[in-house]
């Protein structure tokens, strides 16, 4: 029983991250990932009043930096409510 509440809660998160993630993607463009991450945290912690923490990680697959192609750029953001 347990273990069937923690995969229902994790799912629920992951809709949560998915439903905010996509209504943020869809406003005005960033230039930085670090500011998608930071204005996603803002609003799950915002919007759901019982999430106590929250942690955000943004990619950009192939990225070119200094005439280099990475598989990608990452960035994490964790935020908790004070």
């Amino acid at each position: 029983m347990r273990r069937a509440l923690a995969i229902l809660l994790s799912a629920l998160v992951e809709l949560i991250h998915q439903f905010v993630a996509q209504d943020v993607m869809q406003g005005p463009p960033r230039n930085l990932l670090e500011s998608l991450g930071e204005t996603i945290a803002a609003r799950v912690l915002a919007e759901f009043p019982r999430v106590t923490r929250v942690r955000v990680r943004i990619a950009k697959p192939s990225v070119a930096i200094a005439g280099s192609i990475l598989a990608e750029a990452a960035v994490t953001i964790e935020r908790a409510r004070g």
